[in-house]
């Protein structure tokens, strides 16, 4: 599973705890540490998925946000990079006008990917995310047209998308507190242009302020005994 940064650190003091949790203060501090860990990290239910975006909203706890409205509208290009992810594929443009029933849900622009048969459009985020919801327009608008959505956690939603009148939105998102993940990729079985807006994602959150410091009193308490 990914972690941040600040998580992987703090995950190497513990192991240093663990390694000393032979000395009597180092068995009394071993619960205590797993404990920190199990609170802050926790266990969840599996993977959600929604097609209401104000429900996802509410329960995405305060997602990160791009409608591209601040990218330079042009021709197509294979990559679009954005604030915490880049989205890549053959063909990805930013516009600011509708076209053939693709157009932006929130403010002026939106980006259109133009797909192919089995074409795959990736979004790589630059930390761990735990929740993903995007809206599409004029998707999957074909009686053979299928959109699936696969996860680096392992998270599969064959044909979440199928067979639509042509020029509407779609809203989809999951969350997966369980298993964090930093790749999204949407496959598409027919060629298409499908616009893509409201971007929302929700990273990793790093441990509490109040685990930090029950982490870092176990560390120094088995280093005083240590040394």
């Amino acid at each position: 599973m990914p972690l941040s940064r600040k998580w992987e650190t703090w995950l190497d003091e513990v192991h240093f705890v663990l390694n000393h949790r032979q000395t009597p203060l180092g068995w009394a501090i071993f619960p205590v540490c797993i404990l920190a860990l199990s609170l802050s990290y926790g266990a969840h239910a599996t993977t959600i998925s929604f097609t209401d975006q104000a429900t996802f909203l509410t329960q995405s706890q305060t997602p990160l946000f791009e409608g591209f409205e601040s990218h330079v509208v042009g021709g197509a290009t294979n990559s679009v990079s954005a604030a915490g992810f880049t989205m890549s594929s053959g063909s990805i443009q930013i516009r600011n006008t509708s076209l053939l029933g693709s157009f932006a849900t929130e403010g002026q622009q939106f980006a259109r990917w133009d797909s192919t048969n089995n074409g795959n459009l990736v979004f790589v985020f630059e930390d761990p995310i735990t929740a993903f919801g995007v809206t599409m327009t004029d998707p999957a608008d074909n009686i053979s047209a299928t959109l699936s959505l696969t996860t680096s956690a392992g998270d599969s939603f064959p044909s979440f998308l199928a067979n639509l009148p042509s020029g509407q939105a779609h809203f989809f998102g999951i969350i997966n507190e369980d298993a964090a993940f930093d790749t999204v990729t949407i496959i598409s079985n027919f060629p298409d242009g499908i616009g893509f807006d409201e971007v929302y994602f929700v990273v990793v959150p790093e441990p509490t302020t109040c685990v930090l410091v029950l982490a870092a009193l176990c560390l120094a308490m088995s280093r005083r005994r240590c040394f």
